[in-house]
């Protein structure tokens, strides 16, 4: 590192009365430490990174970096459920779409920070899924949450778009467009706004189940998901369902399925999965036996099994006809099974339903539905 000379005399620039002038009027310990062991040879690495860290140093505090000023002002009256530094947990549910999950939320100073699935749920049994852990981080994108009414891309305000909505309601048709909702409390308040203004409420989801919910209200007499138990099956047979990740209430699907899939002395009887699929799964891969098929040919594997299953027919689709075999020895040894399927159709679904009706799994495997409706 060079030392800078300054000029203060004619003498001195004449050479005729040299003065030493450093730049610095006393020596800086600084300077000394990191000078040592430095040779007139090549710089090496240590060296190097010596002069790079005072560099830093030295540009750092040059440039009179401040920290921002943060205040922190203490309660006046402390809230008696916070206490600094010290998490709260507080039981809530996650639901989307016809997907519900019980969950513990872990709160810092009335923060929520984390996520967790609630053990005591007898539903989702302490499980959660990636969706449900990573919401908590949408509390806090500013980017993408709306921080007021928006109509026509343009903010409002609460007061005006209350305004304009009430002037509204009554002089037209009224429709309530929503996701799926699970909340009674929610279902109740919409019901009672659709009395008083007689409107109508739609539901859309982005991931739909309106072919099952469809077929269930046809064959079953109830719009609603079946409680599929998987934990009950000695054999299931899944047709383009992720039941265990991504299709219907994955977590409770998984927690049940899981029950007869690990063996151990007290169960020995495991059970057996049998997937067919276009696209591998997470579910599939823990399968005794997996068939691929195209997006196309599921439904038709649907109308095959039940062929077989029904009437003993021929199939073309691998795998159709040992599967079909197989649910009918299971029915005749007296034990239980189960057939799902992910396609979003309901003649589709009615067939699934009609396949489990001839095997008896409605009251068994299939809770809260014993009043099967025969295709008229």
């Amino acid at each position: 590192m060079q030392e800078k000379r300054y000029w203060q005399t004619l003498g001195e620039v004449n050479n005729s009365n040299p003065v030493e002038t450093k730049e610095f009027s006393d020596e800086l310990p600084v300077l000394n430490s990191i000078a040592e062991g430095i040779t007139n040879e090549s710089t090496g690495r240590r060296d190097f990174l010596k002069q790079l860290g005072f560099g830093l140093g030295a540009a750092t505090l040059a440039a009179s970096c401040e920290m921002p000023v943060r205040k922190s002002i203490p309660y006046v009256f402390k809230p008696e459920e916070i206490t600094p530094g010290v998490a709260n947990y507080y039981a809530s549910a996650y639901t989307l779409g016809g997907e519900y999950i019980s969950v513990l939320i872990k709160t810092r100073e009335g923060r929520p920070i984390k996520i967790e699935g609630n053990p005591n749920s007898k539903i989702s049994q302490g499980g959660t899924t990636a969706l449900a852990q990573a919401s908590v981080v949408s509390l806090y994108d500013n980017a993408s949450r709306f921080k007021s009414p928006m109509k026509g891309g343009k903010e409002m305000s609460f007061a005006a778009i209350d305004a304009e909505i009430g002037a509204k309601l009554g002089t037209g048709k009224v429709v309530v467009l929503t996701s799926s909702i699970n909340s009674p409390s929610s279902l109740a308040a919409i019901n009672e706004f659709k009395t008083k203004y007689n409107a109508s409420h739609v539901t859309h989801d982005a991931v739909s189940y309106s072919g099952i919910l469809d077929a269930a209200e046809t064959y079953l007499g109830t719009r609603s998901f079946p409680d599929f138990r998987f934990g009950e099956a000695d054999v299931i047979v899944s047709i383009g369902a992720d039941f265990a990740a991504t299709w219907g209430n994955p977590v409770e699907h998984a927690s049940d399925y899981a029950k007869r899939r690990k063996v151990s002395v007290q169960n020995s009887n495991m059970s057996r999965h049998i997937h067919f699929e276009a696209i591998p799964t997470a579910t599939s891969s823990t399968s005794d036996k997996k068939y691929a098929l195209s997006p196309s040919e599921e439904a038709m594997a649907v109308y095959e099994l039940y062929n077989a299953v029904n009437a003993g027919e021929a199939c073309k689709i691998a795998g159709v006809a040992e599967t079909a075999k197989e649910l009918l020895a299971c029915k005749n040894r007296g034990m239980k099974s189960l057939v799902v399927c992910g396609v979003n159709d309901a003649n589709v679904q009615g067939l699934v339903f009609a396949i489990n009706n001839i095997l008896g799994n409605f009251g068994t495997t299939i809770k809260g539905a014993t009043n099967y409706k025969k295709e008229q």
